[in-house]
């Protein structure tokens, strides 16, 4: 079997990366045939992202125009697991069309560690001896 009689089906997408405490940015694609059905009506332009945690509790929720493959996630900033699941809306109301890979969100740090800055005494070297 050569290369090009290898069919793979594209599939609707949803990744989700941590960017800093609080923030994670959610990126999406969808099929062809999905894309005909939004642009022929059958779906909404707009899209809705659900930000949960690892107890299934919604952190963020927000609507998106479908063609912006993008968008930034803002949540209380706290250590743990999230996901986000993508919903788009038809005659029937809201279905839910892609889920995201668990993404570990960064805790906040409220110190820092004085021994890792060194001091311009630390840094002066002597020069023309």
């Amino acid at each position: 079997m050569e290369d090009k009689d290898i069919r793979i089906p594209h599939e609707n997408k949803l990744g989700l990366m941590p960017v800093r405490p609080g923030v994670f940015f959610a990126l999406w694609d969808f099929s062809n045939v999905r894309v005909s059905r939004i642009r022929e009506g059958e779906f909404s332009e707009n899209i809705k992202l659900r930000l949960y945690n690892e107890k299934q509790k919604i952190c963020f929720e927000g609507n998106f125009p479908w063609n912006s493959y993008g968008a930034y996630l803002e949540h209380e900033p706290r250590a743990g697991k999230y996901y986000a699941v993508l919903y788009v809306e038809g005659e029937d109301g809201w279905i839910t069309l892609s889920e995201s890979n668990m993404s570990l969100s960064p805790a906040l740090s409220g110190t820092v560690n004085e021994r890792s800055h060194a001091s311009l005494e630390f840094h002066k070297k002597k020069v023309g001896t």
